[in-house]
């Protein structure tokens, strides 16, 4: 194997960054000290000096506490850093209990968590991870043998948003996808830094390992090949939900917080792939489950659907679909007993109610949130006044959550603008992707 030239390669890890630092005064870098990370804290910090940016960087190193020598490296980078003069954080993972099964995957939502809270709470916006072409070949066969479509396919992605509470929206950079492994190794020997080989990576009862193990022992797939096909399936996802976008914003009506509708004939008409995302967009959003809803059910409610010939009632992922003259609605499922969940909010105070609304409370009064449906004698009342869900079905309007006082008359929605005092509260459903 011929090895890099170091000034090519330094070249190389420049190029990348470019376009990643418009506008950002403070970026986090998240690093495990192993070749990787370490690879893209020093290539990062040559750029910005190079490029003569006034960008601060900041280390966040996750200690899983799952090996007793987590700690010790965690403090080791800590040391690394000063010499590099680049601040650090130690970001701890304090569980209640030690995971026994899926430690990988558990280990990974814990650190993701864990690095998007703090920047969060720091008001920073973009954090960059070092994920290289070969994490990107792995993914790609991990997710084709779970049968992935087009968007499982494309794999890692170069840039994503990670949507947090109060609509704090991170931006996550992985700039090294086109970067071999063995190259970001080179480029830390050429600069004379060490770094962690975690043992994890060897050991074959974790699902990765296996499949870095065969993509090595054989030469009839190939780790560039598969991750240029991912690059080239992205571009097809991007395609994609370019038209989901556009469908989402000329045809799907978000009405009052919790419910939408959709004119049937227009829905008929799009191709099954955009039909599924719409599907899987509004349910996740609606139903507020923690997780979307799995493509395999999402099918098999099309087919349902289609079958009826785009009528009858559904349920999926905690929300209701009802198809009702022409239109097919959307609205939060009554189940177990949730018509009559309840939040008291005190004044100047936000909250999330049933993981999906996020609620704002500015005026100068406690308020409670509810269901319509838990107010029954205002249902006539508030449909009448509100034209848009005149002919919204029973079911789902009784799911609608409304803002009352400590008379029961409802604050929000609202359709009277003169009650400014009332309208400085505001639910924002969150709209998951």
């Amino acid at each position: 194997m011929i090895e890099p030239k170091p000034k090519n390669l330094i070249k190389k890890l420049q190029q990348v960054f470019s376009g990643y630092l418009a506008d950002e005064l403070t970026v986090a870098v998240a690093v495990s000290g192993g070749g990787d990370s370490m690879a893209l804290l020093l290539a990062l910090k040559s750029y910005i000096e190079t490029s003569q940016l006034s960008v601060k960087i900041l280390a966040l190193t996750v200690d899983h506490n799952l090996r007793i020598e987590s700690a010790i490296e965690a403090v080791q980078v800590a040391n690394w850093c000063v010499k590099l003069n680049i601040e650090h954080h130690i970001l701890r993972w304090n569980f209640d209990v030690k995971p026994t099964s899926a430690i990988q995957e558990k280990a990974r939502n814990a650190r993701y968590e864990l690095m998007s809270d703090y920047c969060k709470n720091n008001q920073i916006t973009t954090l960059f991870f070092g994920h290289n072409l070969e994490d990107n070949a792995e993914t790609f066969l991990m997710r084709l043998k779970r049968g992935a479509g087009v968007r499982g396919l494309s794999a890692i992605s170069t840039k994503s948003i990670r949507l947090l509470d109060n609509g704090f929206e991170l931006k996550i950079y992985r700039p090294f996808l086109a970067v071999k492994r063995q190259e970001l190794r080179q480029y830390l020997a050429d600069k004379s830094q060490s770094y962690f080989d975690d043992p994890s990576n060897d050991n074959e009862k974790y699902e990765r390992v296996k499949i870095r193990n065969f993509l090595g022992d054989n030469d009839i797939v190939d780790n560039e090949h598969i991750a240029q096909s991912a690059m080239r399936l992205r571009r097809a996802e991007q395609a994609l939900e370019y038209y989901v976008e556009k469908f989402w914003n000329e045809e799907v009506n978000l009405l009052e917080y919790s419910i939408a509708k959709i004119d049937v004939s227009k829905f008929m008409q799009r191709p099954d792939e955009i039909k599924l995302r719409i599907f899987a967009r509004l349910i996740w959003s609606i139903g507020g489950q923690d997780d979307p809803p799995r493509w395999q059910k999402l099918e098999y409610l099309l087919n349902q659907i289609m079958q009826n010939n785009y009528t009858g009632r559904y349920c999926l992922g905690n929300c209701l679909l009802i198809f009702k003259q022409n239109n097919l609605w959307f609205g939060y499922e009554n189940r177990n007993g949730n018509i009559n969940d309840v939040s008291n909010i005190t004044t100047m105070v936000s909250t999330i109610y049933q993981n999906r609304l996020m609620v704002l409370n500015a005026a100068k009064l406690a308020v409670t949130i509810r269901h319509l449906g838990a107010c029954r004698q205002l249902m006539t009342t508030f449909s009448g006044e509100h034209k848009a869900l005149a002919a919204c079905p029973k079911k789902i309007l009784q799911t609608l959550p409304i803002v009352t006082n400590d008379k029961q008359q409802i604050l929000a929605p609202q359709t009277n603008d003169e009650q400014s005092e009332y309208l400085r509260i505001s639910m924002n459903l969150k709209i998951r992707r």
